[in-house]
């Protein structure tokens, strides 16, 4: 059997002041959760390179694209030979 020590004045507020900053860590984390998500990403740009006037099969002309994380190549139609914002947002 165990053997129970008396509660001293020292162990109860040692104990009271654990359990009070428990709760007010789970608290505030549960209120940040609830405030990230009203927060709206920020907006980022697909932008396009031209590469090549006659690089598709397909017709179009062949761009290199990148932002919001990825790259890759893509054939565009319709769009002068030159820079451009293929989405402002992701």
């Amino acid at each position: 059997m165990t053997e129970r020590h008396p509660l001293t004045r020292r162990g109860f507020l040692t104990r009271a002041s654990a359990l009070a900053l428990a709760s007010v860590g789970a608290a505030s984390g549960l209120g940040r959760r609830r405030a990230d998500a009203h927060v709206k990403p920020k907006p980022c740009r697909v932008r396009c390179e031209p590469i090549s006037r006659a690089g598709c099969a397909c017709g179009g002309n062949l761009y290199r694209c990148s932002g919001c994380g990825s790259s890759f190549h893509a054939c565009i139609d319709g769009r002068p030979f030159r820079w451009f914002c293929l989405r402002r947002a992701c």
